[in-house]
Protein backbone atom coordinates (compact mmCIF):
# COMPACT_ATOMS: atom_id res chain seq x y z
CA UNK A 1 0.00 0.00 0.00
CA UNK A 2 1.94 3.19 -1.37
CA UNK A 3 1.73 6.46 1.02
CA UNK A 4 -0.29 8.78 -1.51
CA UNK A 5 -0.49 12.75 -0.59
CA UNK A 6 -3.85 12.13 0.68
CA UNK A 7 -2.73 9.48 2.98
CA UNK A 8 0.17 11.51 4.07
CA UNK A 9 -1.74 14.56 4.44
CA UNK A 10 -4.26 12.63 6.78
CA UNK A 11 -1.53 11.27 9.00
CA UNK A 12 0.04 14.56 9.67
CA UNK A 13 -3.44 16.27 10.19
CA UNK A 14 -3.99 13.47 12.51
CA UNK A 15 -0.67 13.72 14.18
CA UNK A 16 -1.44 17.53 14.70
CA UNK A 17 -4.74 17.04 16.29
CA UNK A 18 -3.59 14.21 18.79
CA UNK A 19 -0.79 16.90 19.66
CA UNK A 20 -2.97 20.23 19.67
CA UNK A 21 -6.29 19.14 20.77
CA UNK A 22 -5.03 18.03 24.32
CA UNK A 23 -2.62 20.96 24.74
CA UNK A 24 -5.44 23.31 24.10
CA UNK A 25 -7.46 22.12 26.54
CA UNK A 26 -5.20 22.03 29.17
CA UNK A 27 -4.23 25.56 28.47
CA UNK A 28 -7.61 26.58 29.26
CA UNK A 29 -7.99 24.54 32.33
CA UNK A 30 -8.64 26.81 35.48
CA UNK A 31 -6.10 26.73 38.09
CA UNK A 32 -6.15 27.26 41.70
CA UNK A 33 -5.67 31.00 42.98
CA UNK A 34 -5.56 31.58 46.19
CA UNK A 35 -4.00 33.44 48.74
CA UNK A 36 -0.20 32.42 50.34
CA UNK A 37 -0.42 29.49 53.51
CA UNK A 38 1.80 27.38 55.01
CA UNK A 39 1.45 24.64 52.58
CA UNK A 40 0.75 26.85 49.58
CA UNK A 41 3.39 29.70 47.90
CA UNK A 42 0.69 30.82 45.74
CA UNK A 43 1.60 28.91 43.17
CA UNK A 44 2.55 25.25 44.28
CA UNK A 45 1.42 23.32 46.90
CA UNK A 46 3.84 21.52 49.60
CA UNK A 47 4.50 19.62 52.49
CA UNK A 48 7.21 21.70 54.81
CA UNK A 49 7.26 18.75 57.39
CA UNK A 50 6.87 15.71 55.58
CA UNK A 51 8.88 12.99 54.01
CA UNK A 52 10.74 14.09 50.64
CA UNK A 53 9.61 12.33 47.35
CA UNK A 54 10.56 8.90 46.45
CA UNK A 55 12.36 8.37 43.20
CA UNK A 56 10.28 6.51 40.30
CA UNK A 57 12.70 3.63 40.92
CA UNK A 58 11.48 3.42 44.56
CA UNK A 59 8.09 3.65 43.80
CA UNK A 60 8.27 0.73 41.31
CA UNK A 61 10.28 -1.25 43.59
CA UNK A 62 7.33 -0.78 46.07
CA UNK A 63 4.47 -1.59 43.90
CA UNK A 64 5.45 -4.26 41.87
CA UNK A 65 7.77 -6.00 45.09
CA UNK A 66 6.13 -8.84 46.15
CA UNK A 67 6.32 -7.89 50.05
CA UNK A 68 3.59 -5.37 50.28
CA UNK A 69 1.10 -6.81 53.10
CA UNK A 70 -2.93 -5.88 53.07
CA UNK A 71 -3.64 -3.13 56.18
CA UNK A 72 -6.41 -4.22 58.15
CA UNK A 73 -9.39 -1.50 57.51
CA UNK A 74 -10.50 0.44 60.12
CA UNK A 75 -13.91 -0.19 61.71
Amino acid sequence: MPITRRRLFGLLAGAGALVGVPSLWMSRMKTYDGPASDHFDGLNFFDPDGAPPKSLREVLRWQLGGKRQRATWPD
